[in-house]
């Protein structure tokens, strides 16, 4: 129905030459991967991981190792110029108090 609208007969080349070119662009669109988020965001995300994890005392996306600490924010690694991050894991968990020995 576009096309045909678009194909009208007081200038059809240049309504096909358009309707045409809108079809195949606008699938390119779509298939566009998402943005990755830049490196600031990527930063606070990992620093923000042990606020989320309270049990984790040591956390890496494999580019940037950051350790929480009890004074501050947590302290981290500048990542490497052509490092990949991962998903973050904790490298280094707070042992709980359950399974320390127990003195009398």
């Amino acid at each position: 129905m576009l096309i045909a609208m678009l194909c009208a007969p007081s200038c059809p080349s240049l309504g096909c030459a358009l309707a045409v070119l809108a079809l195949i662009c606008a699938p390119a669109r779509a298939d566009e991967p998402a943005a990755a988020p830049s490196p600031n965001d990527r930063e606070a995300i990992v620093q923000a991981y042990g606020e989320r994890h309270a049990d984790c005392l040591e956390w890496t996306d494999s580019c940037t190792i950051c350790r929480g600490l009890e004074s501050a924010e947590a302290a981290c690694s500048t990542p490497g110029v052509a490092c990949q991050p991962r998903d973050i894991v904790c490298s280094v968990k707070r042992e709980s108090s359950a399974s320390s020995p127990q003195t009398k």
